[in-house]
Parts: structure tokens; sequence; C-alpha cells
């Protein structure tokens, strides 16, 4: 395996499109998603998959857990922001 491993943290909108980039661009040599919905990891990781082939990208990519993020070289999270609240910035 050449290049780096990168996880990355969050299966929503966000980490879509990140790990997108990420394989698209063959970045990292394997890269491992870790969401808490385990199935949308999963999807998100299918549908990787289904990219790397097609770019013909050589990152290899797996869902994961929490554990598997100790062996990355980089990890990014990419969770949901709250929403704001009003009425604690003063104006």
């Amino acid at each position: 395996m050449n290049g780096p491993v990168v996880g990355v943290v969050g299966a929503g909108a966000v980490g879509q499109v990140l790990a997108a980039g990420l394989v698209a661009a063959a970045l990292p040599g394997r890269l491992v998603v870790v969401s808490r919905r385990t199935e949308q990891a999963r999807g998100l990781v299918a549908d990787l998959e289904d990219m790397a082939l097609s770019v013909r990208s050589l990152t290899r990519v797996q869902a994961g857990e929490v554990a598997d993020l100790r062996g990355c070289d980089a990890v990014v999270v990419a969770l949901r922001g709250l929403p704001p609240v009003s009425g604690l910035v003063k104006r």
C-alpha cells in the first residue's frame, strides 16, 4: 500500500464530500470511514469503492470503528454542528 492512511469520522454530507474528494484525488493509500451509523458508513464505502474503480483511484476504502483510527496518519472529524442558538451573542 502506498500513501498515508486517512480516517474520516462522519458519513453525513460533509464526510461524504470529503471522502469522495480524497478518493478521486487518490491522496490516501487507505481511507477508513467511521460513523456512529454503521449502515451509513458501509453505504458510503460501497459508493466510494465504485467511484475508485471508475476514476482508477488506487485508494482502498474500508468501514471501520473508532479503534481503527489508531493506525491512521491523519484523522478528519466531519461531524454535524449544532444549530446556532439565538440570543447568546450580544449585538
